[in-house]
């Protein structure tokens, strides 16, 4: 079966190249044009996809690059995105309406809407064990906890070293674990986590 599905899938090709980097520009001026942000919605696949990309969305938002997000500390990061969030209810509902809680800063307190992916149970009451809310936090839910904070400062150190080498080396230092923007391209970021953390590359 996945040499079937491996056999259909086309190899990478310039010409795609060409035509990602015109859909990419479309989208950018369709969400200039209705001041939205299309970022995880339905079942767009694992919960960890969702909110990755939503927590790489709210960096983007209020720091923009890499180095800015360097540069603050993780307990201002997580006070500011929190403080954000309370303001902007259209994210904030939009966020928990697919099913991922709000993990608050405090660790305790979550915002969250009709149902939640993680943890997936049948009961509406379950046990919360020791160790329970940070692998519910890791696999699903938006974390604004000082913590996981630190945990992107670590991602983005790590993706600026790889800028550094392309700019002493170049293209030749061109690898998975190169990230070559200096904003915040949360599709690009998150590719970079599941290639470098989660060890998710494909040969397609």
């Amino acid at each position: 079966m996945v040499a079937g599905i491996d056999s259909s899938i086309l190899n990478p090709s310039y010409r795609a190249g060409t035509l990602r980097q015109t859909a990419l520009e479309k989208l950018a001026r369709l969400e200039e044009e209705t001041h939205s942000h299309s970022i995880a919605l339905g079942q767009l696949g694992p919960p960890e996809l969702s909110k990755l990309l939503y927590e790489a969305h709210l960096l983007k938002l209020r720091y923009g690059t890499l180095q800015a997000v360097l540069e603050a500390d993780a307990v201002e990061i997580s006070q500011t995105l929190t403080d954000f969030l309370a303001e902007i209810e259209n994210l904030r509902t939009t966020i928990t309406s697919i099913g991922l809680p709000i993990l608050l800063p405090d660790g305790r307190t979550l915002w969250r809407g009709p149902r939640i992916n993680i943890p997936e149970h049948i009961y509406h009451e379950i046990e919360i064990n020791d160790g329970d809310i940070d692998a519910w936090a890791k696999k699903g839910w938006v974390d604004l906890r000082p913590s996981n904070f630190r945990e992107w400062q670590d991602r983005f150190q790590r993706m600026r070293r790889a800028q550094h080498a392309l700019n002493t080396r170049g293209t030749s230092s061109v690898t998975l674990k190169t990230y070559l923007h200096e904003t915040i391209e949360i599709g690009a970021v998150v590719a970079w986590i599941f290639n470098n953390d989660h060890q998710g590359y494909r040969i397609k």
